[in-house]
């Protein structure tokens, strides 16, 4: 009788064993399972403290704008422009300038231009051309039936700037670019006009009209 009695009690603290050893694996299980959910959060709320201070130096950026406009304003006092506006306008009058000055180069060129080509032409009709008869006018003595005057004298352009008067003449088989007071062949420019040359020779003076070739005038 004995001997299944302490079998039974040996059975009972094994059972007693077996669920001590059950109730201790599972508060193992939760105290883990309950510690690696805590330092899950714990970590991610630590990531966005870190990424705050990051953020900061952004802001202070804007900090040097109104610094800026400052200087900004302090350049043109006296102006209630915008620099910005006011340099553009300085460029875009620059431009016009740089515009006007190549205009008045190229009308220089452009007259440079025909003038080359007038001569050109003078050389190659001072063979073939004829000067015009001289009609005369008298002086006040003067004598009504005087013959036309042998003198050669042809005016083949004339060139009137703001700066100078200057007329191509080509007297006998001579031709040349002159100037008001200048002397060529004899001849002394008294006047250039738009449409005559005025010239003085032997006390007389000629008036010799452009592209009329046929029509001069002697007093």
């Amino acid at each position: 009788m004995e001997l299944p009695a302490q079998l039974k009690s040996k059975k009972v603290l094994l059972g007693l064993g077996a669920v001590v050893v059950i109730l201790v694996g599972i508060f193992v299980l939760k105290f883990m399972s309950s510690g690696g959910t805590e330092v899950e959060p714990r970590k991610a709320q630590s990531a966005p403290q870190t990424r705050k201070p990051i953020s900061k130096p952004k802001k202070e950026e804007p900090e040097k704008s109104p610094l800026f406009e400052a200087l900004k304003s302090w350049k043109d006092p006296f102006r209630g422009e915008d620099p910005e506006v006011v340099e553009l306008q300085d460029k875009i009058n620059t431009t016009k300038k740089e515009i006007e000055y190549l205009k008045a180069s190229l009308e220089e060129k452009k007259l440079r231009q025909e003038i080359k080509e007038l001569e050109k032409s003078i050389r190659e009709s001072a063979g073939t051309s004829t000067p015009g008869a001289e009609t005369e006018i008298g002086s006040t003595g003067g004598k009504k039936d005087e013959a036309k005057s042998q003198m050669r004298v042809l005016v083949k352009a004339i060139l009137i700037t703001d700066d100078e008067k200057s007329a191509l003449i080509v007297s006998g088989d001579r031709e040349s670019w002159v100037h008001e007071g200048e002397k060529f062949d004899g001849w002394e420019i008294k006047e250039i006009k738009k449409d005559s040359v005025v010239l003085l020779r032997a006390g007389k003076t000629y008036v010799f009209f452009y592209d009329r070739r046929n029509i001069s005038r002697e007093s």
